[in-house]
């Protein structure tokens, strides 16, 4: 695969000391490059399709067109344990070994070997929700990337909040892959005033998946603790989005959220309005696409 196709990517890592497999999903810049690769990581019960879930009752919730036409390369990540990558027992997913592959991923892009060598000028680390702690990790671990931006989640003093009703979260930890409801996934993620009821079943229906409990614990704890997140120590720039209706973390508490970081440190953090946690799949998600755009651009 070169640098112009599209594709799905294999890339080998290590997971608990066995050889597992990273699906990576490219979609190379369809207008002049801007030398730029976005790599994308979901958050929990999804896999790289939520930054494509494509045309929807005549809407396109692809972000990963939006930017690729736009001059972006764009890497979307499956993480493990999602999608298409390898499926080890979910306590073996810890959230080092997982920041550790995708790094590994980006050192490739940038390197001189595997499939997508010279495809990165730079690089910007994208998440949402669980997904922005792993892209967090990931910078605090290597200093790899150029630009985070998160979204959906936070890291001040109140980004541990509890989000799911009684006993939710407990029972889907049940087990080593874990899975929320369809009822809770559309009270919690979405904004029924901007959201289509339509995209609401095709996400419970198609986009719903598992995620590995000790990767989500691991994400936990990192939120709740910045001695685990290391978020104090960033020194790229970040940009925050928090949603106005996000219960994980709402665009009232952005002022909060700054704090967490460094006092030195390059931070911009923006309320969305009108908006729930999965940002993309709103109808007004184009918003928060456009300002993506200009804090990589600036």
């Amino acid at each position: 695969m070169t640098v112009e196709q599209a594709g799905r990517i294999n890339f080998g890592i290590d997971i608990g000391g066995n050889p597992e497999i990273l699906a990576a999903h490219f979609h190379p810049a369809r207008a002049p490059s801007l030398g730029l690769v976005q790599v994308l990581i979901h958050g929990n019960t999804y896999d790289h399709r939520y930054w494509d879930a494509g045309v929807i009752n005549g809407q396109n919730y692809s972000y990963c067109n939006y930017m690729a036409e736009r001059g972006y390369d764009i890497l979307a990540i499956d993480l493990p344990g999602s999608g298409q990558s390898s499926k080890p027992h979910g306590d073996s997913v810890d959230l080092e070994s997982v920041s550790t592959a995708i790094d590994k991923a980006v050192e490739s892009m940038r390197g001189h070997d595997g499939p997508l060598r010279g495809a990165a000028g730079k690089v910007a680390l994208v998440g949402h929700s669980l997904g922005a702690v792993v892209a967090v990790d990931i910078q605090t671990r290597s200093q790899c990337a150029d630009f985070v931006v998160v979204t959906g989640t936070g890291f001040g003093p109140t980004g541990g909040t509890a989000t799911f009703g009684p006993g939710v979260r407990e029972e889907a930890m049940r087990n080593d892959y874990t899975a929320l409801p369809p009822s809770e996934r559309a009270r919690v993620f979405y904004h029924p005033p901007t959201a289509d009821p339509e995209v609401v079943q095709f996400d419970n229906r198609i986009l719903r998946g598992q995620m590995p409990r000790r990767l989500w614990m691991d994400a936990l704890a990192a939120r709740q603790r910045n001695s685990v997140s290391g978020v104090p120590d960033l020194e790229c720039p970040v940009y925050v989005q928090l949603g106005e209706f996000d219960p994980v973390l709402p665009g009232s508490l952005a002022g909060a959220e700054r704090l967490a970081y460094g006092a030195d440190a390059e931070v911009a953090v923006s309320q969305l309005e009108d908006i729930g946690h999965c940002f993309n799949l709103h109808r007004n998600r184009e918003i928060g696409w456009h300002e993506i755009d200009r804090f990589l651009r600036d």
